[in-house]
């Protein structure tokens, strides 16, 4: 089935010239949303995992993982409370921490979210005020380009640099869903007009997502996971049944944060998607009904879970690990997760028995205060 939108550019202040977007055609393939299931061991859709725990270092104290990103050996963190990259080596060890918070050449006031280029080797960082710097992997400023608008995310392909808009600010809707910098001309493009705002300030996390070269967004309120190449959509993923996804039948309604979150959980419905992993075979994604949807066919089928078979215990938080490393997604454990775990086998005999021996003697191994322990996974063939 193929779909076809025309879209038009504008100029925007600091780039270098309008750009008329040619007619894009897309590939629309539609999968069907299963009812959700509890738990899927990791090998039925994974490779071993590989574990990371990253090292307990007074100079890196990560208490939130936004995005990561992977090059070769080293992953880049996007540490967003505190406005920060951590990177690190596979192994764990503290690599070095990018922060150029500050008013001076080269600073910024807020990290909003981060990118990596592996053209030009470079970290792209989207900042507030609004704009895209520009620095080596080592941190070293190289070049800025200010933006006229604000904007929630940032990802780039070998083409372009695709900036996903804030949809709703200052009582201002946005027009479109992406701008996109052409990364030769400077010149820029909008994709996909953005119609209605139901939940303005609710969200689900990042929005775009780059995984070995695929540039894939989504958006609240829309079915579809759409796929980016050279500037274009070039696919839609359109999820059915109706029956999981909840579609305002006002165009007027605009619905608090925690009305929505309960209304759906009531429901059993599904507004948006996130942490989306695309390698051109392979898709997976998550809800917010807090779920781990993987593709499986022409069938996405729903989890509470993931279970780790080494360690038998059961993983429900993920990022998709952008980049073009030879992983897929990392699934990990949180501090709190860590502290509890480790809490129980000192504190519970009985329920410490039944723990594998493997987990037992990792927790036993882990530190306080501790960073979260990562597990990278690739999908099978």
């Amino acid at each position: 089935m193929k779909f076809k939108r025309n879209f038009f550019a504008c100029t925007i202040i600091g780039l270098t010239s309008c750009a008329n977007v040619n007619t894009v055609t897309g590939v629309l393939e539609k999968i069907e949303i299963n009812q959700p299931i509890s738990q899927v061991e990791d090998t039925v859709f994974f490779s071993n995992a590989h574990t990371v725990v990253i090292e307990n270092d007074k100079n890196i104290v990560i208490g939130d993982m936004a995005r990561i990103y992977c090059s070769d050996d080293t992953l880049f963190i996007l540490n967003s409370l505190k406005n920060e990259v951590n990177v690190v080596s596979k192994k764990g060890q503290h690599l070095r921490t990018i922060n150029k918070q500050g008013r001076g050449h080269g600073e910024y006031v807020q990290l909003v979210d981060f990118s990596y280029d592996k053209d030009s080797n470079r970290l792209l960082f989207l900042t507030a005020p609004s704009a895209v710097c520009t620095y080596t992997t080592d941190g070293a400023f190289v070049s800025k380009i200010d933006l006229s608008d604000y904007y929630s995310n940032i990802s780039v392909d070998s083409s372009n640099i695709y900036l996903y808009h804030v949809t709703y600010i200052e009582g201002r809707k946005c027009g479109y869903t992406i701008d996109a910098i052409d990364k030769k001309t400077g010149n820029l493009s909008h994709i996909l007009p953005f119609e209605t705002e139901y939940a303005p300030y609710c969200s689900l996390g990042n929005s775009i997502f780059s995984n070995h070269g695929h540039c894939s967004f989504v958006r609240k309120f829309d079915r579809n996971i759409y796929d980016l190449s050279q500037g274009e959509i070039v696919k839609s993923y359109y999820l059915t049944p109706d029956k999981f996804t909840l579609l305002p039948e006002n165009k007027d309604v605009k619905y608090d944060c925690s009305d929505l979150l309960n209304k759906c959980l009531k429901e059993n419905k599904i507004y948006g998607f996130s942490n989306v992993v695309y390698n051109g075979s392979n898709l997976m994604f998550s809800t917010n009904l807090w779920d781990i949807v993987i593709k499986d066919g022409l069938i996405c089928n729903r989890y509470s879970s993931i279970k780790n078979t080494e360690l038998g215990m059961p993983m429900r938080m993920f990022r998709p690990l952008e980049g073009y490393g030879d992983y897929d997604v990392c699934f990990y454990l949180q501090e709190s997760e860590i502290e509890s775990l480790k809490k129980i086998i000192s504190d519970k005999q009985e329920v410490r028995n039944k723990l594998s021996r493997k987990l037992v003697t990792l927790m036993n191994e882990i530190k306080e205060p501790c960073n979260p322990i990562l597990f990278l996974y690739k999908f099978r063939e």
